[in-house]
């Protein structure tokens, strides 16, 4: 959620980087910290966060989201630009990202704390996880089909509750 802006500034990327600086600071176990990045090209020249007018004249428009070690996600568009300048673009993305996970990183280690302990916590299915603590009769519907409480959920969050009968 975005409280304030100036709208000048896309907020979507700071929003990106923001959840992942909470996150690294509470005690909650993660895989991050993160940085979200958006990468113009004006003139020939990467943009790092355009501002809406720069975006207007930029030709490539990429919303980055990037660990230490790697791209994360990679969204946007662009107007007929080569491999090659699309991956300088990517290049450019995550080098962009690295200074922000740094002072992520430097503000969790004056205040962060440290991970809680979730019995059970780590890789791996957690719906399976919580069916084997729940049962099996939780994941069936009301006729008693395995999968019918699935079905009826998509259904219900593609179509929203108007037309469900």
């Amino acid at each position: 959620m975005v409280l304030s802006t100036d709208r000048e500034n896309p907020t979507d990327v700071l929003a990106m980087t923001g959840a992942s600086a909470a996150l690294h600071l509470s005690d909650l176990p993660w895989a991050g910290p993160f940085a979200g990045v958006r990468v113009g090209r004006i003139g020939g020249e990467f943009i790092v966060n355009p501002t809406f007018a720069q975006r207007q004249a930029s030709e490539l428009d990429l919303t980055v989201a990037a660990s230490r070690d790697a791209i994360v996600m990679v969204e946007g568009g662009a107007q007929h630009v080569s491999e090659e300048v699309l991956v300088d673009a990517l290049m450019f993305a995550h080098k962009a990202a690295q200074p922000l996970i740094d002072l992520q990183e430097k503000t969790a280690g004056r205040g962060g704390q440290a991970q809680a302990c979730f019995p059970g916590a780590g890789r791996g299915s957690g719906a399976g996880r919580a069916r084997a603590r729940v049962g099996p009769a939780q994941d069936r519907g009301r006729h008693g089909h395995p999968r019918e409480s699935w079905s009826a959920m998509r259904h219900w969050m593609r179509w929203g509750a108007k037309s469900w009968k």
